[in-house]
């Protein structure tokens, strides 16, 4: 079973055996199971999987596009459960609400219709690899209430990139909200 350059179906979409190894007895009497490298036809990752989680779909391609049918994973990373105290899990979930925002169906009247994520930012690992660079990031770090925003700082802008955000107070989002809408300083103090 799993032929090398045969295609199969299985419950993570149709994959293609680019190698396999055979079952092995070592020398300490353990089994090593046979294994497959395999590559997803849609994406063209390519993991290594042990054969018998082919059929029960046992596997992962991080390059699918899971989240608001954009966002990827990009690597094989293990994001940790809600509640953690993990950076991890809290710059997911911020990349999460940003794909929600961007792709999210929020209707016709939707602040951000229009709204973009850069392509790259649709891979979770760059993302984790790079929003360090946004400014305002390590006051993000300590304070979560700051908000990922991408009008302020190069003035109204529809796209959610490295270049163009920066992180800010809920306030500063609100007063600069209030300004692009009704073309005035906001005379309200929030507190």
């Amino acid at each position: 079973m799993y032929e090398i350059n045969k295609t199969y179906e299985t419950p993570k979409g149709l994959i293609k055996i680019l190698s396999r190894t055979k079952k092995q007895k070592l020398p300490n009497g353990k089994v090593k199971h046979p294994r497959a490298v395999i590559q997803f036809v849609k994406t063209g990752t390519v993991i290594d999987v042990q054969t018998c989680n082919i059929k029960a779909g046992k596997f992962e391609d991080f390059m699918e596009p899971t989240v608001y049918g954009v966002g990827f994973l990009g690597s094989p990373i293990r994001i940790p459960a809600r509640g953690s105290n993990s950076i991890v899990r809290k710059i997911y979930d911020l990349w999460t609400n940003m794909l929600k925002r961007a792709y999210g169906n929020y209707g016709p009247r939707s602040s951000y219709v229009g709204c973009v994520v850069d392509p790259r930012w649709h891979n979770f690992t760059t993302f984790l690899n790079t929003i360090h660079e946004v400014e305002g990031y390590e006051e993000w770090e300590k304070d979560s209430s700051m908000h990922l925003d991408k009008d302020i700082k190069k003035g109204n802008c529809e796209l959610y990139s490295r270049d163009h955000c920066k992180f800010v107070s809920a306030a500063e989002n609100v007063a600069d909200s209030l300004k692009r809408r009704w073309g005035k300083t906001n005379d309200l103090t929030l507190t």
